[in-house]
């Protein structure tokens, strides 16, 4: 996360760890030469500062990000460095053996760069751009959607067991969603924020939340399914079968086909952003709009979680200001005057899912539990912060 050197206390806040954890923790990690810890003042008091020292041999993951039509694979570190990046063209008909195989072999080509040669592996997180059932390591053997049908073997196929048995490692597997949500708290323009509504709006829209500094899935994953927030109750019917989600509206073509009698066949979505953020007043309009719609489906979300900041991802984030100006003035008009939207901000990160990939297994590592703190679904503290106690001081 990037905060500097902390006192204990602030990565007991931090982290939510007990401030005896903490201090095992530290205490530790300066044995291991992690860490150094000198006397210092916070709030004029006299406090225990903690600095991470750089290494060339410390632990890297590996995050691996399967989408419709690429698969990503990089190596970082715990403050998000990428040291090593890959990139492989994946078909849309691809089915699950053959991904298996691809995701094997970048493990393989990942761990065989001299830069990692010196370097332990803790393990392999992976990103799917559809719905995963993150106890189960799996996409839900009734999705159907996204890229992933049934006919390819991927819904139910157990990915985390069947990877972690090729490459002999420990595996993570979740949305891309919640990759990107946690590479941005962690990494992004969410640094230092505990509560957090993650939108990436592209082909598809899809999102994450984090409450009180955990990523919170829901039921078999499904949280965060932001496209399929009601925009329209009598708009266009959605693959899902429900009338007027977002995705409807925010969908490429239907963000495209006003500007087509104005400009070239070929123009993007991206484009259309940039054109906005340099002053081209039709492309702008097209921003505002679509911002307004967001602001509709997300109203009811915002109003019940009350987050600190929202993230804005994807196709058009380059709109900058336009955007969440107008994202912004949508959220205030279906708010009571009480409720504040939070800070809107566009995301900071390229590559948000496969490096939140790698973040899942930095947030997943274990060092020293404390068995009195347990997260908002029931885990151990310790299976989320002590990695992040490095990354916080970084």
């Amino acid at each position: 996360m990037q905060l500097g050197p902390l006192a204990q206390v602030e990565l007991s806040a931090h982290t939510t760890l007990s401030h005896a954890t903490v201090s095992n923790i530290v205490s530790t990690l300066a044995a291991e030469g992690t860490v150094s810890v000198e006397t210092g003042q916070r709030n004029g008091r006299q406090a225990k500062i903690v600095h991470l020292l750089r290494s060339t041999t410390s632990p890297v993951s590996l995050g691996l990000a399967v989408g419709r039509t690429d698969i990503t694979g990089v190596a970082c570190e715990t403050d998000g460095t990428q040291l090593v990046s890959v990139h492989f063209p994946r078909a849309l008909t691809s089915s699950y053996d053959a991904d298996l195989d691809t995701l094997s072999n970048i493990v393989t080509e990942i761990r065989a760069d001299p830069i990692l040669a010196s370097r332990s592996i803790l393990g392999v997180g992976v990103s799917l751009a559809t719905w995963v059932d993150f106890d189960r390591g799996c996409i839900p053997p009734d999705c159907d959607w996204y890229g992933f049908p049934a006919q390819s073997g991927w819904p139910g196929a157990p990915l985390r067991d069947d990877l972690a048995a090729r490459v002999d490692l420990p595996v993570h597997v979740d949305s891309d969603g919640n990759a990107a949500t946690l590479s941005e708290v962690r990494w992004g323009a969410a640094r230092g924020h505990m509560n957090v509504v993650y939108v990436r709006i592209a082909e598809g829209v899809t999102g994450g939340l984090l409450l009180n500094d955990r990523l919170y899935r829901g039921e078999r994953g499904l949280a965060g399914s932001l496209g399929h927030s009601t925009a329209d109750p009598s708009g266009r019917i959605c693959v899902c079968g429900s009338r007027g989600c977002l995705e409807t509206y925010l969908h490429p073509n239907a963000l495209l086909e006003p500007l087509r009698h104005l400009y070239s066949p070929n123009l993007t979505p991206t484009q259309v952003a940039e054109l906005a953020a340099a002053g081209d007043d039709g492309c702008a309009r097209i921003i505002v709009d679509a911002a307004k719609r967001l602001g509709i489906a997300l109203a009811n979300v915002i109003s019940v979680l009350v987050p600190q900041c929202i993230v804005i991802a994807g196709d058009l984030a380059p709109a900058g200001t336009i955007l969440t100006e107008a994202l912004d003035q949508s959220l205030r008009s279906f708010m009571p005057s009480m409720f504040r939207p939070g800070t809107i901000m566009t995301a900071q990160l390229t590559g948000s899912a496969a490096a939140g990939a790698a973040a899942l297994v930095f947030e997943d590592r274990p060092l020293v539990a404390d068995p009195a703190h347990r997260d908002v679904q029931g885990s151990s503290a310790g299976r989320y912060a002590p990695a992040y106690a490095v990354a916080l001081i970084e």
